[in-house]
């Protein structure tokens, strides 16, 4: 009991954390678009997750805060979760391979853990809402009975290996309908113990071998709810998964291929890249303990030892199908997650192996352990603990709804950039600002699933909506002829064949008719950023993705400005791009074009005030029947281990089918 009291203690230490430190509102990227599956039970990007997105809902229901508020502790309640089962992890590996020091065993706990919740790559994760840190969580759980299995080896005992072996199957499972890439990694790390002499007839058992799959199956049973989520909300952005195929593309991830391109970088550079996310993740000092301690570790315990390298060299895997593998980017933080935790673990068993061996020649080892451990705890909070605050970044809620609020009534949005869809579909659909304006992402001018569905609620503007291939200057014409048509330029779009534009916040409207004076729209522009330039956070951390969105967007309205003559609106385009991504070779080019200059200095940024629109609170009913379907599932799960095996699957399989009902009628 007093084990379990300082795991929850010290889950309770970074959850505290975590919630003091996280962004106010959604940052840029997946955070506001799982904001919105959640909210409306839609469907989040592949592969889906839909047991994020339910859980999500749940959150959105909070009672003492707004859907907008109560999602943005999502990933700190998972996060704080997984330092509660690495803290019970590290004691199971002091009692199997440290020594007989209870203190110490204390000590070492509190201190890797806690240094491990300071680690710059959970931290990150923990304050923006994502579904990593659930899917670290389950593959924690998962991990944590390969950790009983490697230090534990019972042959006389086939039952209690076979209870350790569903209960991760069914972790694993419940982590494919979260995110399968950060989930299938440890079962490779499962294949070498259940491969061995030992266990080897045991766990192939017909009888043995169904019991685990049904386990993993149900587990992954939340993967069927995705054709019913889909009638939830007529924005279906990745493909159809109501029909068999579509709900293949959906869970392999095919519809999202074009973010998971091989890397133009040599196969050197990539894992020099890769290796540096691990060690940014962990943190130098436990990246330094993680490799001291993997040779004690194998030279104790072989068979554990080779498992966690398997995981990790598995997740690092998942790596390469990332586009660059990019320290800032959030996504490849995430994916490296499950590596880091592996590492971590290696270095815990590593200084649990080399306290026993000091103890043995030397009867003030344990001092000097505990004495290391703190010093660990302590070194990884010398660096600047505000570079992880996020708490004052408001800069991306500024930068979307000053957009949105420059828009006309009934003003229909065409993005290319997975930022602006994102956040502007989370201000309209939660927040509830501009509900009149329609977003579409450009690629989905092609959904068939989503013209078929926008027949039925417009069939006006399906009418005049171009495919994407046909989108020019008449097809905009006549767009906007029916309604206000906006959009962003970039590489995908040429100026001269979409004029006649006016810039109008981070979009280009389209006006028909002639452009009003060239002063007009430098005071419209000017007034818009200059409540967002430098995009810092307010208590003097950075806020890199907004400055990412001010700098592109800015950048491709000067290059816009240029092209239709207007120098002076370019050159202060130009200016604002400088400001937020200074010394851009980019942007340096572009200043080198006739009648344009490199700024000299940035304009002065000036506080901004920004009203608060909530948008209608999700059913209560359906909250209660979803939570009533999850509760049923989840004891049905755990209660296949127990006797009646039938009818706590069909416990299970009820929840699962009721949240299927519901999800139907909506």
């Amino acid at each position: 009991m007093r084990d379990r009291l300082l795991a929850i203690l010290i889950a309770a230490f970074g959850f505290v954390l975590y919630v003091l430190t996280s962004y106010p509102f959604p940052d840029w990227l997946d955070s506001p678009e799982l904001m919105t599956a959640a909210f409306r039970l839609g469907v989040f990007h592949p592969p889906g997750s839909p047991l994020a997105v339910i859980l999500g809902h749940l959150f959105s229901l909070w009672p003492c805060a707004s859907p907008a508020t109560s999602l943005l502790y999502f990933s700190a309640l998972f996060a704080a979760g997984c330092l509660y089962v690495l803290a019970r992890s590290v004691q199971d590996l002091w009692r199997g391979l440290g020594p007989k020091q209870p203190v110490l065993e204390k000590v070492v706990t509190i201190g890797a853990t806690s240094a491990f919740a300071l680690s710059p790559g959970l931290w990150s994760q923990a304050v923006r809402t994502e579904v990593y840190t659930l899917a670290l969580l389950l593959f924690l759980i998962a991990l944590r009975e390969l950790l009983a299995m490697a230090l534990h080896n019972h042959p006389d005992r086939p039952d209690l290996d076979q209870k350790r072996i569903r209960r991760a199957a069914a972790a694993c499972g419940m982590g494919l309908a979260v995110h399968p890439l950060m989930a299938l990694p440890v079962v490779l790390g499962f294949l070498p113990l259940a491969l061995s002499r030992a266990r080897r007839r045991s766990c192939f058992a017909p009888r043995n071998l169904m019991r685990t799959t049904t386990c993993f199956a149900l587990g992954a049973a939340p993967l069927l709810l995705l054709p019913f989520m889909v009638h939830t909300n007529i924005d279906l952005r990745w493909g159809d998964p109501s029909t068999v195929v579509g709900w293949f593309q959906m869970i392999l991830g095919t519809t999202f291929s074009h973010s998971f391109l091989p890397p133009a970088t040599p196969a050197a550079g990539v894992g020099l890249q890769t290796l540096a996310v691990f060690v940014n993740s962990l943190g130098l000092p436990l990246a330094l303990l993680a490799l001291l301690g993997l040779y004690p570790l194998l030279r104790t315990n072989r068979r554990l030892g080779f498992c966690l390298i398997l995981i990790a060299g598995a997740s690092a895997l998942t790596l390469l199908l990332q586009r660059s593998v990019r320290l800032d980017n959030p996504d490849v933080t995430g994916y490296a997650l499950p590596g880091a935790a592996v590492l971590f673990l290696v270095a815990a068993g590593g200084l649990a192996v080399a306290a026993r061996l000091l103890a043995k020649t030397y009867h003030r080892g344990s001092s000097v352990v505990a004495l290391a451990t703190l010093g660990l705890a302590v070194a990884t909070l010398l660096p600047d603990p505000a570079a992880h605050d996020r708490s004052g970044c408001t800069g991306s809620r500024h930068l979307a709804t000053g957009t949105l609020k420059r828009m006309p009534a009934n003003t229909l949005i065409l993005t290319a950039d997975f930022n602006l869809v994102f956040m502007f579909d989370y201000l309209t659909q939660v927040e509830g600002i501009r509900p009149d304006i329609r977003v579409i992402y450009l690629r989905d001018l092609n959904n068939d699933a989503l013209r078929a569905a926008l027949a039925r609620e417009d069939a006006t503007l399906n009418a005049r909506l171009p495919r994407a291939g046909d989108l020019d200057r008449s097809s905009l014409l006549k767009l906007a002829a029916y309604r206000p048509v906006a959009l962003d330029l970039g590489p995908h779009l040429q100026v001269r064949s979409l004029a006649p534009l006016r810039p109008k916040g981070l979009l280009w409207l389209v006006t028909p008719g002639d452009l009003p004076d060239e002063k007009v729209l430098l005071d419209e522009q000017r007034i818009f950023y200059a409540n967002l330039a430098p995009p810092v956070c307010k208590n003097g951390g950075e806020d890199p993705r907004t400055a990412e969105v001010v700098t592109w967007h800015a950048y491709w309205q000067a290059v816009g400005a240029y092209e239709l003559g207007l120098p002076t609106l370019a050159n202060q385009m130009l200016a604002v791009a400088w400001c937020a991504g200074p010394e851009d070779r980019t942007i340096a080019t572009l200043a080198e074009r006739p009648g344009l200059s490199r700024p000299l200095r940035c304009p002065q940024s000036r506080a901004v005030r920004m009203s608060f629109a909530e948008g209608s609170r999700p059913s209560a009913a359906r909250a209660v029947t979803i939570l009533l379907g999850l509760l049923a599932w989840l004891t049905g799960l755990l209660g296949l281990e127990r006797k009646n095996k039938h009818s706590w699957l069909g416990l299970s399989l009820a929840g699962v089918l009721a949240m299927a009902i519901l999800l139907a009628l909506a």
